[in-house]
């Protein structure tokens, strides 16, 4: 099928006249109605995008979007030739396609420059607040009382062990050793542990607890 065949199964995601129904205000409107169901053949990925593809998170979010279905739009910018630029999501793309999807919901930022689709790009994805791990740790306990490891381990960016391993840092009483130390849990994002200890072999040990949580620093 062609472009212009594809372009005429461009469905808008909303109805202006029910937003203007609505009291939308018109801005506002005019930001919703950037949102489009466009078929998967027009969209092309951009040679430019700097994320990494990652094959154990491409797995996992293939296995997500089967259990959950599209969450989040992609972000595309209109070519000259009438194809849609994909800003954030080639390996979404890679996934739909995979998957035997057919259409995708996207937000269309228009004609852009490129220069100005990769800075709106660039500011999407690098204004997200970072994790409080110490939060998402007890989270990911309590997870694990109602869903296996290896359940959440299919459709999440951690391994079977690395999701066990949430709820054993959690549970170490780094106070169980009488040894006349301390142990500080000071950055709750990157959990950077410090620790003032003599005995070299509980040093080790807590040592090597902490080296299996994601995101781990010793110092």
């Amino acid at each position: 099928m062609g472009v212009t065949e594809l372009q005429k199964l461009i469905v808008p995601a909303f109805d202006p006249d029910k937003l203007k129904a609505a009291g939308i205000p018109d801005y506002e409107a005019g930001e919703f109605l950037r949102y489009k169901v466009v078929p998967l053949e027009l969209l092309v990925g951009a040679a430019w995008n700097y994320k990494e593809v990652d094959e154990a998170i491409k797995e996992a979010l293939s296995s997500n979007v089967k259990r959950q279905g599209q969450v989040e739009n992609l972000n595309v910018r209109e070519l000259d030739t009438g194809y849609f630029e994909v800003g954030n999501g080639n390996t979404r793309i890679s996934v739909f396609n995979e998957n035997g999807r057919q259409f995708t919901i996207v937000c269309d930022h228009g004609k852009l420059s490129e220069a100005e689709f990769k800075r709106r790009v660039i500011e999407q994805n690098e204004t997200h607040n970072n994790p409080d791990n110490i939060k998402l740790a007890e989270l990911m306990s309590e997870l694990t009382e109602i869903y296996s490891a290896q359940d959440l381990a299919e459709t999440m960016p951690y391994t079977e062990d690395e999701i066990e391993n949430f709820g054993e840092l959690l549970n170490f009483d780094f106070d169980q050793f009488d040894t006349g130390g301390s142990v500080q849990i000071d950055d709750r994002e990157k959990l950077t542990v410090f620790f003032e200890i003599e005995d070299e072999g509980i040093k080790n040990e807590i040592a090597e607890l902490v080296k299996k949580y994601p995101s781990a620093e010793l110092k």
